[in-house]
């Protein structure tokens, strides 16, 4: 029968050394004891880590334009974030996930500061859609007039968009 054990940091961080870094979600998966760890998250997880790769490694598989990358390509991932729970950060940080596969820079508003002003946020965008080589669209850019914009520098410049599938 398994028992419930409240641990410290410092007791956890020791566990997690000898788990390979593991969430709580996963130490419990891994003895014979239901490990309850303080203050610990899914980041930097092993198994978090792994699972997000195979997940990115199956998202890849469906985008068409994947093998077009090239290590060399900087691509500015453009997308709907207003109106979004924790503004769409998720799906943006999930291609992240994916262009990362293929060697390539990755530009993405999903890092911008939380209470920055529309304007400043979308010259920020401007200027990475400008040092971008490729643009990648995500599910719902058409809705969104910031990604739509971001669309139409893109074009003016001849900067590739690809579109998420």
């Amino acid at each position: 029968m398994n028992q419930k054990i409240l641990i410290s940091r410092e007791t956890a961080g020791k566990i997690r050394q000898l788990f390979v870094t593991a969430c709580e979600k996963h130490l419990l998966n891994l003895g014979s004891a239901v490990i309850s760890v303080a203050g610990t998250t899914g980041e930097g997880c092993h198994y978090c880590l792994n699972e997000a790769r195979a997940e990115a490694v199956a998202h890849a598989a469906r985008q068409k334009w994947f093998s077009d990358l090239m290590p060399s390509d900087t691509i500015y991932i453009s997308g709907p974030m207003t109106g979004y729970e924790n503004f769409n950060r998720p799906a943006f940080w999930r291609m992240e996930n994916v262009l990362h596969l293929a060697g390539c820079r990755v530009l993405s508003p999903a890092h911008y500061q939380d209470g920055a002003s529309y304007e400043t946020l979308m010259r920020l965008g401007f200027q990475m859609v400008l040092d971008a080589s490729a643009l990648v669209l995500l599910r719902g850019w058409d809705k969104s007039n910031g990604a739509c914009d971001e669309v139409r520098v893109a074009n003016v410049i001849g900067t590739k968009v690809y579109y998420e599938n």
